[in-house]
């Protein structure tokens, strides 16, 4: 039995080549983009599953943040007997080089306790897992990494070097284990893992009992029956009482913070960092950008399933005959249904292979639009493979089912008699799903429209400084310690105009300095620490009050300039004459707003806190163009006179990466809305073909009596524009309301016009139309006489 379906599957195949075809390739390319979306999406969901002890590690975090300080830590593991394990972790970036490697490299690393590793089951390459960081100069490397350092040679037991950027520090480690490189949804993520100990060289032997230092991340595994609500109070009064006894905080002060909502610890499962956290300190995902990738996947899927539905019942008219005599000969509407499932099948499998092909062939640019870099699971692994192919056989048979049932419904003896037909005359199932189509289809082009309008105005959104031929470089120890050496070389170099030390550029800013000032304000600003070059380099504009240069001239030390929105923050006509009550550093001046972070973010307030000899930041160098050749003397100069690597980058670039996600999400957008009107005119296509299969020889007899083609145009496509219409009104309304969402995550924003819904309007018409016109144009162009000869 199976033999002769699958026999019979193929001479339909062959029998309706055309309308086989565009089954193939719409549900190919349904198939496969909804494959990709799903591989995303498991990927995602799937975040820390792959530890052992996934559902029983958390993080012990401070209030206000997520850190802790380090005797908090040690404290923990010795008072709390509910928890097996403990963990404190720093990250930083370090400079790193080897025996074997030519160039010195940056390297993300995090110093860890011993115990990181049974707590994190990070699968271990060569080396002891219990034992790898039990040294205090011992350091764990990423497959990558090792590769990177030491080529294929076994790194087990060499040497490393790593060099502070920060500090005049060298530390010599051994490498005492390789993991596999951590996986893309892993919410902990390092090139290296070093022993603990290391950080009493990097922060100082004091560290350890320094209360205030809150610079840790605290990770701890519990016992299976524990809970960590019923362990939360005991935390908490361990480490209050520590507090105390190491003499940081009285008894009363402590009182007073805890009433004030200070000082308190909670804890965050890692089965929610991944999408519910948000510190810098972690890999994150986004839970609702993944959403919306699953619900348009669901929607591309819905398409591709109605077009299959739509072309199968377009055809249904020409398969009456075969249909009743099947029935005639004792087939049941189970035998039909298992006979189309099969059908559906055929074409499904076909489809599925041609979609893998596409996988393959536009994976790595659909990679590049996704919202991060995503190592998703080979689509060639059985387990994927078995996943798509029960996936195919479940759209077969959704697929199958209406053109099943519509089917079921005529007589035999109706269809095989020379002047029989099948009964076309109910289309309302179609025309419903060929509006949610156009549905679906007016979202998507509205949203893109006003997407690509938002992501126009933000690339040409003025921030309020130059940005044109800048370029900033990390400054490490070396560099910084001889500032003036450096400066007066890159100053000599033909193309440079200016140089300027800094804490970061405008895009950059990540530090904030609290306090009070002497008008009694109490002040949370975004701070750079900065020298006199920095607002000419950048162009910034004074407001009121003096620059850098004219104080320094009347005898100030210690000055600070505020923006025009710090201004307004504190609230005084006497701005210039307010200092702060534990500094001694006074507001000389005001410079006008600019944005700081990138056009995403409204303006906060600012300190430019003048510091000539600056511990630690970048160097930033304007140049006369965007000369090669300058920026390789410029490298000259810093290989001389340091071995951190020259990784520079331009301004302009680094503020253009901060709308890197929505340019992504706008792209991704795109590419769906393409791919849906792809598969939504293949539908019109099919629905066409129905009525033209239904009404041949209307058309026919219409000609005779004197129709044009025009008018026999509009006869067939007002059914179509109605529809669209009707999408339009359903669907730009629900596209408004979400988008208007989406753009209030900018204070910069376009306006709603309204020529964007008469575009969205106007296009799906158009396409709707040319689509029509393809399809109808054989029928309309044929001599009268064939047509009236049809059926």
């Amino acid at each position: 039995m199976i033999r002769s379906l699958i026999i019979s599957s193929f001479r339909n195949l062959q029998r309706f080549r055309l309308f086989s075809l565009i089954n193939i390739l719409g549900l190919a390319f349904g198939m496969a983009l909804v494959f990709i979306i799903m591989l995303f999406v498991w990927h995602e969901f799937s975040a820390d599953k792959f530890h052992k002890n996934f559902d029983k590690i958390y993080r012990i975090e401070g209030t206000g943040g997520s850190s802790v300080t380090f005797p908090a830590g040690t404290i923990i593991r010795k008072s709390i007997p509910e928890i097996r394990e403990s963990s404190l972790t720093y990250s930083s970036i370090i400079t790193v080089s080897g025996p074997e490697s030519i160039n010195a490299f940056d390297l993300n690393y995090k110093v860890v306790d011993n115990s990181f590793f049974d707590i994190f089951t990070f699968p271990f390459i060569s080396g002891n897992s219990k034992t790898a960081l039990s040294g205090p100069n011992s350091i764990v490397l990423s497959e990558s990494t090792a590769r990177k350092i030491f080529g294929d040679t076994n790194p087990i037991g060499k040497t490393v070097t790593l060099k502070s950027s920060y500090r005049d520090l060298k530390m010599q480690v051994k490498v005492t284990g390789v993991i596999k490189d951590i996986p893309s949804n892993s919410s902990i993520t390092s090139d290296a893992f070093a022993s603990i100990e290391l950080v009493t060289k990097i922060m100082g032997k004091n560290i350890k009992t320094d209360w205030r230092n809150w610079s840790f991340q605290l990770f701890v595994l519990m016992n299976d029956n524990s809970n960590p609500g019923d362990i939360l109070p005991k935390i908490n009064d361990v480490l209050h009482s520590a507090m105390v006894e190491s003499g940081w905080i009285s008894q009363e002060e402590l009182d007073d913070g805890i009433a004030e909502g200070d000082y308190g610890f909670s804890y965050t499962p890692l089965s929610k960092m991944y999408f519910h956290t948000t510190d810098s300190w972690l890999n994150h995902g986004n839970k609702k950008l993944t959403q919306l990738y699953l619900l348009i996947a669901i929607f591309i899927l819905l398409i591709a399933v109605i077009n299959y539905v739509n072309l199968s019942t377009s055809i249904a008219g020409q398969r009456a005959k075969e249909i009743g005599f099947r029935k005639l000969l004792g087939a049941d509407n189970k035998s039909i249904l298992i006979q189309i499932f099969f059908e559906t099948l055929t074409i499904t499998l076909i489809a599925l292979v041609f979609s893998l092909l596409l996988i393959e062939l536009f994976l790595p640019a659909i990679l590049n639009i996704l919202p991060k870099q995503a190592h998703l699971p080979s689509i060639y692994d059985p387990v994927i493979l078995l996943i798509f192919l029960a996936g195919s056989i479940i759209i077969a048979f959704i697929s199958s089912l209406y053109p099943a049932i519509f089917l079921f419904k005529f007589k035999p003896v109706e269809v095989i008699k020379p002047s029989g037909s099948i009964n076309l005359k109910s289309g309302n199932v179609r025309r419903a799903l060929i509006l949610f189509q156009f549905i679906v289809s007016a979202i998507l082009i509205f949203s893109v429209i006003l997407m690509q309008k938002q992501l126009s105005f933000l690339k040409s959104y003025d921030p309020g400084y130059k940005q044109e031929n800048i370029i900033s470089v990390n400054a490490g120890y070396d560099i910084l310690k001889n500032s003036k050496t450096a400066r007066n070389s890159i100053l000599q170099i033909p193309g440079v105009l200016n140089v300027s030390f800094a804490g970061n550029i405008p895009s950059g800013v990540g530090s904030y300095w609290g306090g009070t000032f002497t008008n009694g304000y109490e002040y949370m600003f975004a701070k750079i620490r900065v020298d006199t070059s920095f607002m000419n380099i950048f162009g910034l504009e004074m407001v009121k009050g003096k620059t850098f240069q004219e104080a320094l001239l009347q005898g100030h030390k210690d000055i600070v300039i505020i923006n025009e929105e710090a201004e307004r923050k504190i609230n005084s006509p006497d701005v210039l004459n307010i200092g702060f009550e534990d500094d001694d550093y006074k507001i000389v001046g005001v410079v006008r707003d600019f944005n700081f972070f990138s056009a995403k973010e409204s303006v906060g307030p600012l300190m430019l806190i003048y510091t000539p000899e600056p511990m630690w930041g970048k160097v930033i160098v304007e140049l006369n163009g965007n000369s090669k050749e300058t920026i390789k003397r410029i490298e000259d100069v810093w290989t001389s006179l340091t071995d951190i690597p020259f990784n520079y980058s331009f301004v302009s670039d680094d503020y253009d990466l901060a709308t890197g996600n929505e340019e992504k999400l706008a792209n991704v957008i795109t590419g769906f809305t393409v791919i849906s009107l792809i598969l939504c005119l293949l539908g019109i296509f099919g629905l066409v073909s129905f009525m033209l299969n239904r009404r041949t020889k209307e058309m026919g007899i219409r000609k005779v009596l004197g129709a044009s083609y025009p008018d026999l145009f509009s006869l067939l496509s007002r059914e179509f524009i109605k529809l669209v219409i009707i999408a339009n009104v359903i669907g730009l309304p629900a596209a408004w309301y979400f988008i208007s969402k989406w753009l209030e995550n900018f204070p910069n924003r376009v306006a709603v016009s309204w020529w964007m819904f008469l575009v969205s309007v106007v296009l799906l018409v158009l396409l709707s139309v040319v689509t029509i016109l393809i399809k109808s144009n054989q029928v309309f162009r044929s001599s009268t006489v064939e047509v009236l000869k049809y059926e």
